[in-house]
This record gives structure tokens, C-alpha cells and sequence, in this order.
């Protein structure tokens, strides 16, 4: 996502510079709005799995720690 980012401004100035037709500097930027949407979706159900995957273990460990008392007689 940072790349998509990134490309913009790299596009719009060194396009110019190189000589680059307006059209092929369009085209780049194209790449970067069109793959930022499938990055950022990905990116939020990394994150929900992770979350998801973090819950169980805290509530694990909780429980376990609650039944590992001392023993009775």
C-alpha cells in the first residue's frame, strides 16, 4: 500500500522529466489506484484473523489459569 502510495507522486514528477507521454504517466497511476483496494481489503481481514486468533488464546490461557488452584485435600 505504500508503493501504491508512492507511485503517485514518483509518476507525476519524474513522468515529466523523463519525457514521458501523458498518457503513459495516466496508465501509471492507474496501477496504483487500481491496486490499493485489493491491498487495503486484504490488509483488514489480515487484521480480523489476527484479532480473531489473538481472542482465543488470551481467553485460553484465563481459563486455565483459573482452574490451576490449589489443590484441594
Amino acid at each position: 500500500m505504500i508503493a501504491c502510495v508512492g507511485i503517485v507522486p514518483l509518476a507525476l514528477i519524474c513522468g515529466p522529466l523523463r519525457e514521458i507521454p501523458w498518457f503513459w504517466t495516466v496508465v501509471d497511476l492507474s496501477f496504483a489506484v487500481g491496486a490499493f483496494p485489493p491491498l487495503w481489503f486484504a490488509y483488514r481481514h489480515i487484521r480480523a484473523i489476527e484479532s480473531q486468533r489473538a481472542e482465543p488464546a488470551a481467553s485460553t490461557r484465563s481459563s486455565t489459569h483459573e482452574t490451576a488452584g490449589p489443590a484441594r485435600p
